[in-house]
């Protein structure tokens, strides 16, 4: 009869992982609990744990470091100082989640360390897959889930302006736009326009002379039985561009306005089919096999 052997050493645990979210207020968690930052007795320690989420797959040094926290009022003992914060950090979360080195400290990865932008991230790539598979409709949904989580916020909004937050919100917006250009494309050939109306006003919004984002807006409003509405897009892109810049929209999207005004239900639905693709060429993957 086979028997299990018994094991020489017991396998230690696995900790829970640490989950934080940078988008909006900052929150931490560990297996689900979370956590009382205010228990580190001061703003730092705090700062630190968002600035290597932030900078999370890089090791920082205690110099650099004590740069980013205290500016020009450097303590004398900067690696000291910096030691002590981790401490505290490590005493409150748990010592696995901060790495220590020789040249200084970083994030633990994951599945150890989650973040919110790694589901954004993770939503906003099967949505794109999901497009190419034909699924329109399961990517219209993960599309919008994407698209609610990046926008909740800005990147760490409980913090003053600064540098390394700068690029950490850059990925934010990129993320939030890559997802409403998904989520459009997706419900518009899902037959589910609703859906990507406050994506596009957002992202037309966010780049005001971007003809093709327009005609999306332009050709939602029309699926929605909106026509004065998909008109006064027109109509406001079209003195953006004079005014501002000082040409007329292209031949295309006067081209999709005409047949708008002429209420071309062929021409509109034949515009659907070009303007969802032209979107779809301009994908991150596009061409990669």
């Amino acid at each position: 009869m086979y028997r299990h052997s018994t094991p020489s050493a017991t396998v230690s645990a696995q900790p829970p992982p640490l989950s934080l979210t940078l988008i909006g207020p900052f929150t931490a968690r560990v297996g689900g609990q979370v956590m009382d930052l205010s228990q580190l007795a001061g703003r730092k320690a705090r700062t630190l744990l968002k600035l290597l989420a932030a900078e999370r797959g890089r090791i920082l040094s205690a110099d650099r470091i004590a740069e980013l926290l205290w500016g020009e009022e450097m303590p004398r003992d900067t690696a000291g100082s910096v030691a002590t914060l981790v401490s505290r950090l490590r005493a409150l979360l748990g010592a696995p989640y901060i790495e220590r080195f020789a040249g200084g400290y970083r994030l633990a990865e994951a599945p150890l360390v989650h973040l919110d932008f790694d589901d954004v991230a993770y939503l906003t790539d099967d949505a794109e897959r999901l497009v190419y598979a034909g699924d329109v409709r399961l990517a219209t949904i993960r599309a919008a889930q994407a698209f609610q989580l990046a926008g909740v916020g800005r990147a760490l909004e409980d913090e003053p302006p600064a540098p390394w937050i700068t690029g950490l919100e850059e990925q934010r917006r990129l993320l939030w736009q890559q997802a409403g250009r998904i989520l459009s494309v997706a419900a518009l050939r899902s037959e589910q326009p609703g859906r990507a109306v406050g994506a596009l006003e957002y992202l037309t919004a966010a780049e005001p002379w971007n003809e093709s984002l327009h005609r999306l807006l332009i050709l939602v409003c029309w699926a929605l039985g909106e026509i004065p509405r998909a008109i006064s897009v027109y109509l406001r892109l079209r003195d953006r561009l004079t005014e501002e810049l000082g040409v007329e929209p292209s031949v295309r999207t006067r081209m999709l306005y005409t047949a708008l005004l002429r209420e071309d239900v062929g021409q509109m639905r034949d515009a659907i089919g070009s303007e969802t693709q032209s979107v779809v060429s301009a994908f991150p993957s596009a061409g990669v096999d």
